[in-house]
């Protein structure tokens, strides 16, 4: 029977040893794969399969230490973060409290040029000297503090990393390690201002000027008080007032009789230049007031009277200098018979002399019906009454018959000389007061400028270098992280038909350093000195002590890349003064001191936050100085297995100090400017290392 085709389909025979190769253990005549191909495929991609997962765990736990490295260096370096936000703190307390108690005794001269406000000035003075004393104190502390918690940073360094290290560990030690800083130890030049301001240079000035402003007040109320006394004996009806007894008894016209509503435009210029006028209108208006001898002797009374005021008021004046100086002269007039012979009006020859039977005789007048005889010239009053000449029997003219003129208008509040005498009297008092008080507050002036050049002084003692801070890890940490050896803990990769892969030791090492924070979170940090303490304490303050506290806020609150606003911090807390008024020597005082601090250029405190960044490990080297990677290696290759913080820091010649408590590490007692108060500044260590 006859089954197939000898040669097959293509009735082409081959030989036996043609139809025989190796291929043909896996592929079938026909095309197809055979039952050992398949087993050998599934074999193979089972041992593919296997050694990626092996070569993905190798990878993963190298990765893994290389991470732990990583957050070890940036832990460690974080410590270094908080540090410096402390000391930048502290720093910027003592500089802007600095500031703030010099502002205060610039405070304190502004409020002694302030008449009537001395026994305030001082008491500011002494407030400033309080401040700056408190400021010296809280250096010292802080300084202490910083210190002791400098020398414990690399302890708090390797600590804090260490944690980290092994909080990646779980239940099991195959990882361990720490990160030490760069520099090793403290290469800081930063000490705190602990220097004393010396304040008596300001109080002695504020004492000097505050008794000089109250000569000031005293004299201006005097010279006050003596204006107002001529303006109303002037111009105030009372009943009556010069003004009113010129207009009525004169024929004086309006625009050499002004009348003034106010003191303020007045001066005591204006009654010399209305009696002037008054008196030159009465004398040629004069003429008796009857046809008797009597009225006409009379009549040349009050004539020679008023041409005497005229020219004796004539040689009066007033003036004001640019400095506020008043020159004023308003003459006295006579007010009776004895003032009368106290005048040239009783001592001129005036008056005509005739003989009468050979008696040299005097007259009011050669109109006189006895001056008949021949004339034998002039004489006084003081003649008359000396007896060198004789009264007329006829008209009786003698010296009180001038003197009744003035008397009878002097004595009486209607007439013109009663209020001429007070203006006079007034006028003499106001001269005095007045340029009492220009010279005192020229010797103000001259105190004021030696207030501003002991403000500029104190100032300048604030420009002291910044310090500079330099603390272990300043340069960056280093994190060294060991890995012991492991195999996979996965059962699948425990297969009789693969070697079960084994990772043998190893290390990674990362840096970490300080980068600026853009974000400008300064003022949340100083913000938190404050907490618990406003509500707390904000019923104690009140005037003074809460105006000192809001300038220290804001002087506080004000750091950042320049330290401009310090001058508008200043006006504004001189502005919030009270009692100083625009064109005052406590008002340019004011401003001169605004300008030195706008002058003064203080640096101030840089509160830019930073944050840890890794970096280059050979950078941190460079800086430090230290040996190329090959010395480092040979250090990380000497320390044993499993090594412990303490050997890494020994390894690398980090020495560890810790002499902090367990929690809560007082650094300072931050007094309140202007108060009794204080806030204990507390550093958490816990939160400083990252356990909480």
């Amino acid at each position: 029977m006859k089954v197939g085709l000898k040669c097959g389909t293509s009735n082409v025979c081959v030989s036996k040893m043609q139809r025989w190769r190796p291929i043909n253990l896996f592929i079938q005549e026909t095309g197809g794969y055979t039952s050992l191909a398949v087993v050998t495929s599934l074999l193979v991609s089972i041992s593919l399969l296997f050694g990626m997962v092996g070569a993905g765990w190798y990878l993963a736990k190298s990765n893994k230490t290389q991470a732990i490295a990583d957050s070890a260096a940036l832990a460690g370096q974080n410590v270094i973060a908080g540090y410096t936000t402390i000391a930048q703190v502290l720093d910027s307390c003592v500089l802007s409290m600095g500031i703030t108690g010099v502002l205060v005794g610039g405070a304190g001269l502004v409020l002694s040029a302030v008449p009537g406000l001395s026994a305030v000035g001082a008491q500011t003075v002494q407030t400033a000297k309080t401040i700056l004393d408190a400021r010296s104190k809280f250096a010292q502390s802080a300084n202490a503090g910083l210190q002791k918690l400098e020398a414990t940073l690399p302890f708090l360094i390797v600590k804090n990393s260490a944690d980290v290290i092994q909080a990646n560990n779980g239940n099991s030690f195959e990882y361990s390690g720490a990160a030490v800083p760069f520099p090793q130890v403290s290469q800081s030049q930063f000490m705190l201002d602990e220097s004393s301001l010396d304040t008596q240079k300001l109080d002695d000035l504020a004492a000097k000027m505050g008794e000089q402003s109250d000569q000031v007040e005293q004299a201006k109320k005097e010279a006050d008080a003596a204006l107002m006394e001529g303006w109303q004996a002037d111009c105030v009806d009372n009943p009556y007032c010069l003004y009113q007894r010129a207009k009525t008894l004169s024929s004086i016209s309006s625009s050499n009789n002004p009348w003034y509503s106010s003191v303020n435009d007045w001066n005591f210029g204006v009654p010399l230049f209305r009696a002037r006028a008054y008196y030159l209108a009465r004398s040629r208006a004069e003429k008796p007031q009857g046809s008797s001898v009597e009225e006409a002797s009379k009549s040349a009374a009050r004539s020679a009277f008023y041409e005497y005021a005229l020219q004796t008021l004539n040689k009066g004046h007033y003036r004001q200098f640019e400095n506020g100086t008043i020159e004023l002269d308003l003459p006295s007039l006579p007010a009776n018979t004895q003032e009368l012979k106290q005048t040239e009006l009783y001592t001129k020859k005036m008056w005509p002399v005739t003989s009468v039977n050979g008696i040299p005789t005097m007259h009011y007048s050669f109109n006189c019906p006895g001056a008949s005889g021949p004339s034998m010239g002039l004489a006084s009053l003081a003649d008359l009454d000396a007896g060198a000449v004789y009264e007329c029997e006829l008209c009786h003219f003698k010296t009180s018959d001038v003197g009744k003129t003035p008397a009878a208008s002097t004595s009486i509040n209607n007439g013109f000389e009663h209020y001429w005498a007070i203006i006079v009297q007034a006028s003499k008092r106001y001269q005095k007061a007045k340029n009492q008080q220009i010279e005192a507050e020229e010797q103000m002036k001259q105190t004021a400028q030696e207030g501003g050049n002991a403000f500029e002084e104190a100032l300048d003692a604030l420009k002291v270098n910044r310090p500079k801070l330099c603390p272990p890890g300043a340069w960056g940490c280093i994190a060294f992280v060991t890995r012991n050896s492991s195999v996979p803990q996965t059962p699948v990769l425990h297969s009789s038909l693969i070697n079960v892969p084994e990772l043998p030791a190893g290390v990674a090492i990362s840096a970490a350093v300080l980068a600026p924070d853009k974000a400008d979170t300064q003022n949340n940090v100083l913000s938190h000195l404050f907490d618990g303490f406003s509500l707390k304490h904000e019923g104690l303050l009140a005037g003074l002590s809460k105006q000192i506290c809001t300038i220290w806020g804001s002087l506080l609150m004000s750091y950042s890349d320049a330290y401009g606003s310090v001058a508008q911090i200043t006006d504004s807390f001189f502005e919030k003064l009270e009692g100083i008024a625009g064109g005052t020597i406590a008002y340019m005082l004011q401003n001169q001191l605004v300008s030195l601090v706008e002058d003064a250029g203080l640096k101030p405190v840089n509160l830019q936050a930073r944050k840890p960044v890794l970096t280059n490990t050979q950078k941190v080297l460079t800086k430090a100085g230290f040996g190329g990677l090959e010395e480092l290696r040979a250090k990380i290759q000497s320390l044993p297995t499993n090594a412990t913080t303490q050997q890494v820091a020994q390894a690398m010649g980090v020495v560890l100090i810790n002499e902090l408590p367990d929690e809560y590490f007082t650094i300072a007692d931050l007094p309140i400017p202007g108060t009794e108060l204080s806030i204990p500044l507390n550093v958490d260590v816990r939160k400083l290392v990252g356990l909480t």
